[in-house]
């Protein structure tokens, strides 16, 4: 009796065990997935809008200030949607209107860092060239966005010569810092740095 119980605990596991090695078995041999990319709707958009505020004190002998000050910064960027053009690459409107968008995009990043008293292009360029180092593939949303921002894929086209530069240099493991000297901060290391506010 006793061998009749100890065979009727051991026979579940051992199915389960046969199962676990043909599967692995199966697994290995299995065809490897294809490489997915990040693709949005037609006519999406990227809104990015940091705000900022702090306790205005007019008078140190009152409780708590009731007066606030606050900075608001926004951005928008029309995302791609993985449309394909065959044809030559980047030639006619198509190709010409999608480095427009970038280059327009990139006028107002650098508008808005030329606002807060850095210079606004060569912080950008440096944003740019440290982009394919710091945003692996993969590793959360908001750097898969950034990274969508920051790669430029026009490498080497003649519309976008700095930017190409800067990619290219990023992507063959140059020190971005040193290339852009003008910018003593990394645009893109406070932009991954950024946590949300803890609620209490």
């Amino acid at each position: 009796m006793g061998v009749r119980v100890g065979a009727a605990r051991v026979a579940p596991l051992a199915l389960l065990t046969l199962l676990l090695v043909l599967g692995a078995a199966g697994a290995s041999s299995a065809a490897s997935r294809h490489r997915r990319y990040l693709h949005f709707p037609f006519g999406s958009t990227l809104r990015v809008a940091v705000s900022t505020k702090w306790a205005t004190v007019f008078d140190t002998k009152s409780t708590p200030p009731i007066w606030t000050q606050g900075i608001n910064w926004g951005i928008t960027y029309d995302l791609p949607n993985g449309t394909q053009i065959y044809g030559p690459s980047g030639l006619g409107p198509a190709g010409a209107a999608g480095r427009r968008g970038r280059r327009d995009l990139y006028r107002r990043v650098q508008t808005a860092i030329d606002s807060t008293g850095f210079l606004g292009e060569s912080c950008l360029l440096r944003a740019i060239c440290e982009a394919p180092q710091a945003l692996p593939v993969g590793s959360n949303v908001f750097a898969e966005l950034l990274r969508v921002v920051l790669w430029d894929e026009d490498v080497g086209e003649p519309g976008t010569p700095p930017y190409a530069l800067a990619h290219r240099s990023g992507r063959d493991r140059h020190d971005c810092a040193d290339i852009y000297r003008d910018c003593p901060v990394s645009v893109l290391g406070l932009l991954l740095s950024l946590r949300p506010a803890n609620k209490q």
